[in-house]
Formats: structure tokens, C-alpha cells, sequence
């Protein structure tokens, strides 16, 4: 039961109700039934510190913290010890001398790389230490500190997928995909975009998948913005401050939910179902932006080759051609490519939904099986229940 009450104070701490929080866990600590469990007390005063600094209370965290200290001193407990340290290491973090600066980030080094006791704790030292480094880079432009940011983060990756907290390993790729960004690693990115937006839909996390889309393309709408910053040799501090990496890690450490990006319907373009041998069997074209010309035409499908292998082959889900975006999903033995203007999200969830009617009728499954054997190409407007899928689907929104 105590560990259910826990849970719902860091609620109301990440909802910002900083005061009903601080209620809670002193309920909490009162009740008979904790009385006697000293590290469930430890992590009631853990909670205590964190509510406190997030509400600008040093005075009242320095109080607990010196609780937590005795507690620690009278009872010889790994997870007491590493509670007191880590809460030790954060009130060291918000002072303004640099010596404790230097000692917290020594101390959050250190339970990031012992052996998990709580997951929670192991995470945000990694955060924290990251954090810490950024702020260090900036200040003295050793390029020598970010190349240790790599392989923390890494470790938080390996350790969300190992704790099951696919919330912070989505999370974790994103910072990482933000991380590539200042090392103009552009494809890297792409593919930590791509792999986060997954592993938050798949145990959904929505708002979080629309957050890493939404960053996703706005990477591709800026790429010419990112090779000037390349050739122009931009600062390191500068492109820090363009991917939000410090805000974000914030963010993660106040469990801060991301503002979701309002979402609109994209604009249909194109529709090509493809054969085995590469010839489209079925081309829908949707808008007028799309200039019927042989050179436009041939000149897509020429590209086609390597869109694919990019987005196949690397882990992509996305590629720009000109002003457009192109989905690509494979199901045997076609391929279905979507070309749209606007946001991918959207698009994605109507791409799926046409490859999950295609593969669950019958009588259309068997018309492309043909077609692709045969490589009669399916006109448009010759097969009615093709055209009413293909419009229901594309041409709804």
C-alpha cells in the first residue's frame, strides 16, 4: 500500500501540486505501517527534497536532507546510502560554488555506474550528470567533455530497455537523436528519431510519439538550415541552444509532460503501389501540386531505388523529395509509397489503415497478385472497390 501512496505523490509532484505532495509524503511517514521500514522512510524523504527544490525551497530540502543524513548514518543500508548521496549530489548541484558543483557531478558519475538499486535513481543521475556536462561544456568549450556524453548516454538507453521504462527509453532516443543534430550526425538522428517515435507508440505513449514526429520534420523541413550550420562551422554552444538539449533534460528529470504539437490532416499528393520488379502497378494522384510531367515523374521514380534502400535498409521511416515527404512500407511483395505535404504523423495512421484493408480484402489482394504477375497496370478508375478504398482513406481529410 505505502509504495501505491508513494507513487501517487510523485503524481502530484510531476502534476505540479508541489504543496499536496509534501502533505502526502508526511502522511506517508507517519502511518504505523512504514514506521518501521526505514528505507520506505528514506524514500519519503527523498520525495520530500526533490518536491522542495522543485518548489524553490532550498532551506526546507537542506531540513530534510539532514534528516536523511542521520537516517543514513544510524542504519547500515546500500539503499538508504544511495538515496542520501543522490539527493546529497542535488542540493550540491543548485548551489553556486564550484567545488560543490564538481563534487555533485562526481557523486551522480558514481550511482550511474553501480549496480541499479532503483531504477528511478540510476536514470536521473544519468540525466543529471548529462546536464552537468552540457553546462561544463559551455562554460570552458573543451570539446574533450562532450565525448562523454556519448556512452552515458547509451547506458541510459541500455538501462531503460533493461528496467522496461519505455517512456524513458523513447525519451532517451530523442536526446540522443538531439545529440546527433550538434555533431551534424544528420542519418543518426534520423534513425533515433524514427526508432523513439516507435517505441512510444508501441507502448503508448502518444503525445510523446506526436513530440518526436513533429522534431522529426522539422529536422528534414530544416535540413538546408542544418548544412549552412555545417559549412559555416556554427558553434557547438550555438546548436545546443537550436536542438533544446538542456530544457529538455529538465524536462525528463521533472517528468514534465512534452506540449504536443497540434496536429492537422496532411495533404495527400500521390499513391504508388509498386511490384516486385520496381514498375508502379497502380499510381493515384491526389493534387494538382504534383506536376504530370514525364521529367518530374521519371525523375521520382529514378530516385525511387535509393529512397528506398535509405529507408529500408538504415531504419528510416521518412525522406524529403523537393517540398514533399514520402512514407514507404513494405508488405510483401509491394511496396506502397505515400507522398504528402504536412506532418507525418497523421499520415502515417492513414497509411496504415489503407495497408491493413489492402491486405484484409481478398478480392483487392487478388487484383494486385495478378496485376504483379501479369504487369498489366491497374488504370486509374478501372476497379471501382480499389478507387473507394484509395478515396475513403486519402481523401476523407
Amino acid at each position: 500500500m505505502s509504495n501505491e501512496q508513494l507513487n501517487n505523490a510523485r503524481v502530484l509532484v510531476e502534476e505540479g501540486k508541489y504543496q499536496e505532495a509534501i502533505n502526502y509524503y508526511r502522511n506517508v511517514m507517519s502511518s504505523n505501517e512504514i514506521i518501521e521500514d526505514k528505507s520506505l522512510i528514506a524514500l519519503c524523504l527523498s520525495g520530500l527534497i526533490r518536491t522542495y527544490l522543485y518548489s524553490d525551497d532550498l532551506p526546507s530540502a537542506d531540513q530534510i536532507l539532514l534528516q536523511l543524513k542521520d537516517l543514513n548514518k544510524n542504519f547500515e543500508d546500500n539503499r538508504i546510502d544511495q538515496l542520501y548521496r543522490f539527493n546529497h549530489a542535488l542540493l550540491l548541484k543548485n548551489g553556486n560554488r564550484v567545488r560543490k558543483i564538481a563534487l555533485a557531478q562526481e557523486i551522480f558519475g558514481e550511482i550511474s555506474n553501480e549496480n541499479i538499486i532503483f531504477s528511478d535513481i540510476t536514470i536521473d543521475s544519468i540525466l543529471n550528470l548529462c546536464e552537468m556536462l552540457i553546462n561544463e561544456y559551455k562554460e570552458t568549450k573543451n570539446e574533450e567533455i562532450l565525448k562523454e556524453i556519448n556512452p552515458i548516454l547509451t547506458r541510459l538507453s541500455k538501462i531503460s530497455q533493461e528496467q522496461k521504462s519505455f517512456r524513458v527509453l523513447a525519451e532517451s532516443y530523442l536526446l540522443e537523436a538531439k545529440f546527433s543534430l550538434i555533431n551534424f550526425e544528420m542519418k543518426k538522428a534520423r534513425y533515433h528519431f524514427t526508432r523513439g517515435q516507435q517505441i512510444a507508440e508501441k507502448y503508448g505513449f502518444n503525445r510523446l510519439a506526436v513530440r518526436i514526429s513533429d522534431e522529426h520534420d522539422k529536422l528534414l523541413q530544416n535540413q538546408t538550415q542544418w548544412d549552412q550550420f555545417c559549412e559555416d562551422n556554427e558553434s557547438i554552444c550555438d546548436r545546443i541552444e537550436d536542438a533544446n538539449l538542456t530544457s529538455h533534460i529538465q524536462g525528463m528529470l521533472k517528468r514534465k509532460s512534452l506540449d504536443e504539437p497540434n496536429l492537422k490532416p496532411e495533404s495527400p499528393i500521390l499513391l504508388l503501389i509498386m511490384g516486385k520488379s520496381g514498375i508502379s502497378l497502380y499510381t493515384k494522384i491526389f493534387n494538382k501540386e504534383w506536376n504530370v510531367n514525364e521529367d518530374l515523374f521519371s525523375g521520382f521514380l529514378s530516385a525511387f531505388t535509393s529512397f528506398s534502400d535509405e529507408i529500408f535498409s538504415d531504419g528510416l521511416d521518412r525522406v524529403n523529395f523537393r517540398k514533399f515527404t514520402i512514407l514507404m512500407t513494405n508488405i510483401p511483395p509491394f511496396t506502397i509509397c505515400y507522398v504528402y505535404k504536412g506532418q507525418t504523423f497523421i499520415a502515417q495512421q492513414t497509411l496504415a489503415k489503407f495497408n491493413k484493408k489492402i491486405q484484409a480484402s481478398t478480392v483487392l489482394w487478388n487484383i494486385l497478385e495478378s496485376s504483379n504477375k501479369t504487369g498489366h497496370i491497374i488504370l486509374p478508375n478501372s476497379n471501382s472497390n480499389l478507387e473507394e478504398l484509395v478515396n475513403s482513406t486519402f481523401s476523407s481529410h
